[in-house]
């Protein structure tokens, strides 16, 4: 397969691109890495150490793909997603502050976590294919995170009227991010 070297933005030798890939000249792709099928890497990703980005895998903004990991198949990772280790994402998106390493293996599940205010969040599509969402202790389908309960919950977790505003539009917008996120579409 016909493939070049990458140029990285700071001017270093990057690794091996297939002549079908795209990697825009912001990202950075380690020596040892490689990109090839006809993956996209785009924005100021960074491709690290032995990893690997193949098939029709897209990386945007400033996720990293470190060690060992794999991204391929119908793949997409964008914000500041992290996979390390050897884990292999085939398929399924991950945005936000969503990390995956060790020897997780996610495939075409939507799976995505971060932490807001002082609490994580989770979300992920149950086995059949509805949307959930951990934040903190609580965890409900998405469908039950309507506006009372997100009150309910601020009122229960937090003292202080302008913190329990605070914590109920946090709720509000992950709500948001969650539902633009497929498996929403299940509980209609």
């Amino acid at each position: 397969m016909p493939a070049h070297r990458h140029k990285n933005p700071d001017g270093t030798k990057g690794g091996w691109v297939a002549d079908t890939a795209t990697v825009e000249p912001s990202a950075f792709v380690r020596e040892g890495a490689m990109v090839y099928g006809h993956a996209m890497v785009r924005g100021c990703a960074f491709i690290g150490d032995q990893a690997r980005v193949y098939g029709c895998a897209m990386i945007f903004d400033r996720v990293r793909v470190l060690e060992r990991a794999r991204v391929c198949g119908y793949a997409t990772m964008l914000d500041a997603a992290e996979i390390s280790g050897a884990a292999v994402m085939r398929g399924g998106s991950a945005a936000g502050e969503s990390k995956f390493n060790g020897d997780a293996l996610i495939r075409g599940r939507e799976i995505a976590w971060g932490r807001a205010l002082d609490f994580s969040w989770t979300t992920w599509l149950d086995s059949k294919g509805a949307r959930v969402l951990r934040f903190g202790c609580e965890t409900h389908p998405l469908s039950n995170w309507t506006r009372k309960l997100r009150w309910q919950l601020s009122k229960r977790h937090i003292y202080g009227s302008s913190n329990v505003k605070l914590y109920a539009n946090t709720l509000r917008h992950l709500v948001r991010l969650c539902k633009s996120m497929p498996g929403w579409e299940n509980e209609s």
